[in-house]
């Protein structure tokens, strides 16, 4: 090349550059105040009561009014939304590159349609948001008001986050945890025992926990003989929401591998676990961990967000009640329906916290 060639190609690269560095500024300039939105996929409504045109035109519903989702960016996607194992949500999100998961199944059962939708985080594997709700109605109504109402509520639900965690709640720190993932399900079972299980090791955010069970004030007896929708409503009342499985078992066991919230034996004298009736807030100081959250075992059981295997009309109760004895471990899980109460189950309060 001749050698006056290379005043010109200098001339030209002193003039392209600023040119590339102003672009690349004005680049991070949109993608600040304009992140990407998380994707979120929509998965086809899963219903082995309905025909697959009423599946169809419900799944539609679904996909138009998750378009409402703000927060991020929705993508129809294809799946079975009854069988979403952490290897598969892996794999899913490998090949997708999702943040998030919105299922439904809509069942119908003694002349009533039902409706469970949840909010999955595809990293953590864990539920954002659930909803369930049942109607005497025409299917129409599952269109064009349950549909609405699931996408409102999970919506609603997933904008709540703090800063810190409000008065009363404890902060539980972000944390790896393994969970059991069951190989095959026998949802008749309540005992605990799944069959055959894998380990999977999940990294949990941090988040806010209640000290006591609802309505979480010291001297105050816990509320019991709630429906799960009537504990989750009185959550979102306050801005929370139900504690998923995993955040109620990690606090449970204090981050480590113990049975009780106290120590890894079970020891009688701790906790309200072989009494005659559930007592106060704050009465069974003994019974807590390092970070000082009360009462996770005996008392009273606890709903949790979490459903119960394929059965989404029943979902997880945890922490065994005043005469659960050895029963109220941190590992121990049962099953109840959502729509019954029992004088033995209570409840306590989560919140989501903003992710720096």
């Amino acid at each position: 090349m001749p050698w006056k060639v290379y005043p010109a190609l200098i001339l030209l690269a002193a003039f392209l550059l600023p040119l590339d560095v102003t672009s690349q500024r004005n680049f991070r300039y949109k993608m600040y105040r304009n992140p990407p939105k998380p994707l979120l996929g929509i998965l086809p409504v899963q219903s082995p009561h309905l025909a697959q045109p009423a599946r169809e035109m419900i799944t539609e519903a679904l996909r138009r009014e998750a378009e409402n989702f703000d927060r991020y960016k929705p993508i129809s996607i294809l799946g079975d939304s009854s069988s979403l194992s952490p290897n598969a949500i892996q794999k899913l999100r490998n090949e997708t590159d999702i943040d998030y998961i919105l299922r439904s199944v809509v069942g119908f059962e003694n002349n009533r349609y039902t409706i469970f939708s949840e909010l999955l985080n595809t990293n953590t594997m864990e539920s954002q948001a659930s909803y369930f709700q049942a109607c005497n109605c025409p299917i129409g109504e599952v269109v064009y008001w349950l549909i609405p109402d699931a996408v409102k509520q999970l919506k609603k639900a997933s904008l709540k986050q703090f800063d810190h965690c409000p008065s009363g709640m404890v902060e539980v720190p972000e944390s790896f945890i393994s969970r059991l993932e069951p190989i095959t399900r026998d949802t008749s079972d309540t005992s605990g025992a799944e069959g055959d299980s894998v380990t999977h090791t999940l990294k949990l955010s941090a988040f806010c926990m209640d000290k006591w069970e609802y309505p979480n004030r010291v001297n105050d007896y816990p509320v019991v003989d709630k429906t799960w929708e009537e504990a989750a409503g009185l959550c979102s009342e306050q801005g929370k929401r139900l504690c998923s499985e995993t955040e109620w078992e990690r606090t449970c066991r204090d981050a480590v591998d113990q049975e009780f919230p106290y120590a890894g034996k079970y020891d009688a004298k701790k906790c309200n676990a072989e009494g005659d009736i559930y007592t106060e807030a704050g009465h069974n100081k003994t019974c807590s961990g390092k970070l000082g959250i009360e009462d996770l075992s005996g008392n009273v059981s606890e709903w949790t967000s979490t459903a119960w295997g394929e059965n989404y009309g029943d979902f997880v109760v945890r922490g065994g009640f005043w005469q659960s004895g050895q029963n109220s471990s941190c590992s121990k899980r049962y099953s109840q329906s959502s729509k019954e109460s029992q004088k033995s189950i209570g409840f306590r309060c989560c919140a989501t916290l903003t992710q720096h």
